[in-house]
């Protein structure tokens, strides 16, 4: 009987050192990914288990202690027969995805099957942030785990969220509180650019997108290439950080977003009138606003041949972050301008030409055939003749 009692007081000795370890067990459990950085091939479920296979296991030797004791009263007892129970193999699983991170150049790829059953089908390109300095790790891994929200390093948390190895996920830009509309959009205007601490970083449409498509098992493999993909890398969108809607995500698909209840607005666009070679600044008084109510920069798309009367027609445009576009059409007039009339210039009249000379008058000299001019020899009625002096009235004749 003595044997008896001490066998139960070391069974509850040992049941009650389970306890204890069970407790410290729980209290090491991280509250956030920063214990789980420290050794990513910690696992703290499979410590839990661990424990509880030491508890069975403890109870199962008290128990047959006590039934070692008893057996020498108490007649035996044949237990009834136990019913082998079959657990059907697991059902394959279809994996539509392959997921393919570009370290270097901040971008997410996503594949599907073709034909042949490969993945080499692009469907989807993400801009994304990955580790400061490599901290995400290169190698070829599988998603296992996900959570809508989930803690992250620094009290932060992420929305989203995806584990594929270790502590490292994919997850939204970071919140400072598991609320939509505490994004920290400071992390946000990273995206493209490594800013996290080895976890994948995205915009929510996106993290939500691998979300509801990658079942747990899809591949994701983390390499680096100049080329960010086949079809490169999405734009970054800016969040102001003056802006009244920057603590939520502008991608969110959530009904309750304000950015998804705006529109783009250009206001002081008006029709323009100029004279003939002159200019007119179009931009002047134009103004545009996005969805946030934040300025934004105006185009226009000037046509106008200033120094060609007519009637030009000109496009106003702006772009908000979500690229919605505003746009408003205007014309230019360019009147003709009437040029003063030249005065008329007076007609010069012609100077008048040298009448020629008849032949065989004038001049002592003449000219031949051959140019040369010739001496003229006297005739016989040009020879002079001695003046006839009268005596009657002293006359010369």
């Amino acid at each position: 009987m003595k044997k008896s009692i001490f066998a139960i007081g070391i069974g509850v000795v040992l049941g009650i050192i389970a306890m204890v370890s069970i407790a410290v067990t729980l209290n090491m459990k991280p509250d956030n990914e920063d214990a789980l950085a420290q050794n990513p091939e910690t696992n703290v479920s499979q410590t839990i288990e661990d424990s509880e296979i030491f508890i069975e296991e403890s109870e199962f030797t008290e128990i047959v202690e006590v039934e070692t004791e008893v057996q020498t009263e108490v007649p035996e007892v044949t237990p009834p027969p136990q019913q082998v129970v079959t657990t059907p193999p697991p059902q394959p699983v279809n994996i539509p995805y392959y997921i393919r991170v570009n370290r270097m150049a901040n971008c997410v790829t996503v594949y599907t099957k073709d034909a042949a059953g490969n993945y080499s089908v692009p469907v989807k390109s993400m801009i994304c942030s990955v580790g400061l300095t490599d901290e995400t790790p290169l190698g070829v891994y599988s998603i296992y785990a996900r959570y809508v929200w989930r803690p992250l390093f620094g009290g932060s948390y992420g929305q989203y969220t995806l584990r594929f190895f270790g502590h490292f996920l994919f997850h939204s830009v970071p919140y400072s509180q598991p609320s939509k509309d505490a994004l920290l959009e400071g992390a946000f205007n990273k995206l493209g650019e490594p800013a996290s601490q080895g976890c994948v970083r995205l915009m929510v449409a996106d993290a939500k997108w691998l979300y509801d498509n990658c079942v747990n098992g899809t591949k994701v493999e983390v390499y680096d290439s100049p080329d960010p993909g086949p079809l490169g890398k999405p734009a970054a969108i800016k969040v102001n950080p003056n802006s009244p809607y920057r603590g939520w995500d502008p991608t969110d698909p959530d009904p309750a977003n304000p950015w998804k209840k705006g529109v783009v607005t250009l206001t002081g666009v008006k029709n323009v009138t100029v004279n003939e070679g002159e200019t007119a600044n179009l931009l002047a008084g134009v103004t545009a606003k996005d969805v946030d109510g934040m300025p934004l920069s105006v185009t226009v798309s000037d046509t106008v041949d200033w120094n060609t009367p007519g009637v030009y027609k000109v496009t106003y445009s702006a772009t908000g972050i979500l690229g919605m576009v505003a746009t408003v059409d205007a014309t230019v007039t360019v009147n003709a301008v009437e040029k003063p009339e030249e005065p008329e210039i007076p007609e010069i009249p012609e100077t008048p030409e040298t009448p020629e000379t008849p032949e065989g008058t004038g001049g002592a000299e003449n000219t031949d055939d051959s140019g040369v001019p010739q001496e003229l020899e006297p005739s016989d009625s040009t020879e002079p003749t001695e003046p006839v002096i009268s005596s009657e009235n002293n006359t010369v004749e």
